[in-house]
């Protein structure tokens, strides 16, 4: 990979920022990310002053892919709900997402949380204050997706027995761009904690994922041959999961 240079264009009385980067490629390739980022790839030995002329003559273009950009963006962040939102208590349970949890809320002189042998038990003032309620669950929120996750991941390593997958040990964290990971010598599985969130199927798709990393450690051809066959609906479910996460933080 070449070098990045930042360049600068004006086009009527704007700047047009854009990334430039020299390949070994035959053709100019522009492209407009979701962040408004400019980035353009061109063949070696390909003039700046070419390039420069380039972006002008697809000014236009680039302010409205830019704006469209944006307006999508925006329409995404204004349908995006608070993880405290998704949560629900009635007739002393918890329910996270299909997850359904035995609850106590007691009266006490200070709010506390608990999570022991299956069951949250909340201490609060005001018994009735149902947003410091949401509060403390989730200052707990990783130790109850961890027991939520965990008959999911057991139940699937037994189906998987015949090909002798481990058991792992699973751990739970917030993840900004995965969904779940695998440490195949150590035997660890990792899951996002905003998994908690979505149906059970889906994060069931995200364990079966993880575990054909241990036949194929990248998302290779072979890695998709043990999806197909360890989970013939994974496309669904996946694309279940892509709907859903555009209204997670």
């Amino acid at each position: 990979m070449g070098k990045i240079l930042e360049r600068t264009v004006h086009y009527n009385g704007k700047e047009i920022a854009y990334q430039l980067e020299f390949k070994s490629i035959k053709n100019i390739n522009l492209h407009v990310y979701a962040n408004g980022r400019v980035s353009i790839s061109a063949p070696l030995g390909t003039s700046k002053k070419y390039i420069d002329e380039l972006v002008l003559a697809n000014a236009e273009r680039i302010a409205k892919s830019k704006q469209k950009l944006q307006t999508k963006q925006e329409q995404r962040q204004s349908q995006k709900v608070a993880l405290e939102d998704l949560l629900c208590i009635e007739k002393q349970q918890l329910r996270l997402g299909e997850f359904v949890i035995p609850l106590r809320i007691i009266e006490g002189v200070l709010p506390k949380v608990a999570f022991k042998d299956g069951i949250i038990t909340i201490m609060q003032p005001d018994i009735n204050n149902i947003s410091q309620q949401h509060q403390l669950i989730m200052q707990i929120i990783k130790n109850l997706a961890g027991y939520c996750f965990f008959d999911l991941v057991m139940n699937v390593c037994f189906n998987l027995r015949e090909f002798n997958v481990p058991v792992p040990q699973l751990k739970v964290r917030d993840m900004k761009t995965r969904w779940g990971s695998w440490n195949v010598p150590k035997h660890i599985m990792t899951l996002n904690t905003k998994l908690v969130f979505f149906p059970k199927r889906v994060i069931e798709y995200i364990i079966v994922h993880e575990f054909c990393h241990y036949f194929e450690a990248n998302h290779s051809a072979k890695f998709y041959a043990w999806l197909d066959k360890l989970q013939p609906d994974w496309r669904e479910r996946k694309q279940l999961l892509n709907e859903l996460a555009l209204r997670l933080p």
